[in-house]
């Protein structure tokens, strides 16, 4: 008749189990386990992620062509026209490319609401013709952290597209001007074309 085997012997004969042994059993009741498809699912979208955040804004520019003016003329037109929503910075102005980004200019607000918008002018030679053409775009980034909705750090924007808002103000405001220094009636306010390159109207 077998001796039954006493606590001592048993306390000698255990092992403990193999870590890969666990690791399987917590798989196996883990509320968080990925099984089949889900895990292709899953890293499909950490790649799309991924690639979104490491995609650039693609910007449109907006162009008004001018014949008559001076190329110095209308450099001073396009820095007074920045100048009605922005501040110029002078670390980021080139007059011999003529083209130049202002400063920052901050809308911080409580609730993740924070923005900040900045423009972009250049003057460029016509790929056929006389003249110059004017391209600009406005740029906007969003700051959406509601623990520090007004302490935030350079890295912690995000690109937001560009206003169109802005966009179509300094436009009034560069034909405006255009038509003084020609010497010309200034033309009638009108409705302008705008659409975001992303999103669309």
């Amino acid at each position: 008749m077998p001796r039954a085997r006493t606590d001592n012997q048993a306390a000698v004969d255990w092992k403990p189990a193999a870590r890969s042994d666990i690791l399987l059993r917590m798989s196996d009741v883990s509320p968080f386990r990925i099984r089949g498809p889900s895990k292709r699912v899953v890293a499909t979208l950490a790649v799309a992620a991924l690639a979104a955040s490491c995609q650039s804004y693609v910007h449109e520019d907006r162009d008004l062509s001018v014949k008559e003016l001076p190329i110095d003329v209308l450099w001073s037109i396009c820095l007074d026209t920045a100048q009605t929503e922005f501040r110029l910075d002078p670390a980021q102005m080139d007059i011999g490319k003529r083209t130049f980004v202002t400063r920052w200019r901050n809308q911080l607000r409580s609730m993740g609401q924070g923005r900040r918008r900045r423009v972009h002018f250049r003057i460029e030679k016509p790929e056929e013709g006389e003249g110059h053409v004017v391209r600009y775009w406005v740029e906007l980034q969003r700051y959406g952290d509601i623990a520090t909705p007004f302490e935030p750090k350079e890295d912690e924007w995000d690109d937001a597209g560009q206003d169109m808002d802005v966009e179509r103000r300094l436009y009034r405001h560069l034909t405006i001007r255009v038509d003084q220094a020609k010497g010309v009636q200034v033309r009638k306010p009108r409705p302008v074309e705008m659409v975001d390159p992303v999103r669309g109207r």
